[in-house]
């Protein structure tokens, strides 16, 4: 469970046992957002989750303007009703993608009166099927799912979606299986961060991917590599990528250890090949590696070498990147899953979040040096 559900629980069960204790009694006004944001130093979203299942389960009252108040009478233990369940089935979450998508889903989820349980696969296939065989002991909504990579689809998740479980993918889609989808427009997004490279002269450029094709998120991102090159008519130099870091190795290692190794490998890349000019990481973890690999090698960045990324790097220097929009992701996706469980839309439909490009100061204008 993440620390942002986790934080929630522990507010909600605080008022919970105030409640029961009568430290508000019935008809009793209860802290805001803000107050409670201050009490117990949480965001607000933290509050608002834990306020909604408050009302979810009957203990309190909110109304507009006005706030919020503990029910008069409230209902026995056994005749609450529990809010319908909806499952997170997610990879990983960190700070470069993951918490901002659940913080959205988590607010549509409030909004709408789910429960939202979060799992994660570690991006494992093996412990997605582990998930999905747990499932089956659950009642629960809906799924959303950020698929675990491999060369093949997980079979039970392909059941689930022929069988027509209230599911949304977010982030990775399975090509050829017809399952509503939410997530970054990445090969437009991956086009413009290259295209920057591109109008300032560099054609020299490497490729950095920890995974190579094994998503689709990155195999939009290495189209959107090749599309900006063919507008602008410049060759596409495959000899200079690194484009499958770590390969088939799938146990489970840390960000920093995998940013070490990915480092190491760049950097003896950049040695090979003195004429590269820049390096395009299509993934924040691997823009940080090429950042260490650049300052390893004692060279200046953009000086030396110009470097553009995927995703808000985790560096002190301002790297210029494109950077999806993940609130959104997280909205859109509850909102998705929320039409299918009420029958409202079943078409496998995709939607595409637009993302922006951030502006820093890793790229030197070849064309108008000084």
């Amino acid at each position: 469970m993440s620390r942002d559900n986790t934080l929630y629980l522990r507010v909600y069960r605080d008022l919970l046992r105030q409640i029961r204790e009568g430290v508000y009694a019935d008809g009793k006004k209860l802290p805001t957002e803000s107050e409670l944001m201050q009490r117990y130093s949480v965001a607000r979203i933290t509050a608002r989750n834990a306020m909604q299942k408050l009302e979810d389960e009957g203990y309190i009252e909110r109304f507009p303007r006005r706030g919020s108040f503990v029910r008069k009478n409230l209902p026995a233990e056994n005749e609450r009703t529990n809010p319908p369940v909806v499952i997170l089935i997610m990879g990983t979450y960190a700070h470069n993608f993951g918490y901002e998508v659940m913080s959205g889903m988590l607010e549509k989820c409030a909004e709408y009166g789910y429960h939202l349980i979060v799992k994660e696969s570690g991006n494992s296939q093996k412990k997605e099927e582990q998930i999905f065989r747990e499932l089956e002991q659950i009642e629960y909504a809906g799924l959303l799912v950020q698929p675990a990579m491999g060369e093949t689809y997980n079979p039970w998740l392909v059941s689930a979606v022929y069988a027509g479980k209230p599911l949304v993918l977010f982030d990775r889609m399975l090509p050829g299986i017809r399952a509503p989808y939410v997530g970054t427009n990445n090969a437009g997004l991956s086009e413009q961060a290259v295209a920057k490279l591109l109008e300032k002269g560099h054609e020299q450029i490497a490729l950095i991917t920890l995974t190579g094709e094994q998503t689709s998120s990155i195999r939009e991102r290495i189209q959107g590599f090749v599309s900006a090159c063919s507008r602008f008519g410049v060759p596409i130099h495959k000899d200079l990528w690194l484009d499958n870091l770590q390969g088939k190795h799938t146990a489970h290692v840390s960000e920093e250890a995998i940013t070490e190794q990915c480092a190491i490998k760049i950097a003896a890349h950049l040695k090979r090949h003195p004429q590269i000019t820049a390096i395009y990481g299509t993934e924040s973890l691997m823009t940080v590696a090429a950042v260490r690999a650049v300052q390893r090698l004692n060279l200046n960045i953009p000086g030396d070498i110009s470097i553009v990324g995927f995703d808000l790097p985790a560096t002190d220097l301002n790297i210029s990147h494109v950077e999806q929009n993940q609130l959104q992701i997280g909205i859109r996706a509850v909102e998705r899953l929320h039409r299918l469980i009420h029958g409202e839309d079943r078409t496998p439909s995709s939607m595409r979040i637009p993302g922006v490009w951030v502006e820093g100061d890793s790229v030197l204008d070849l064309k108008h040096p000084g």
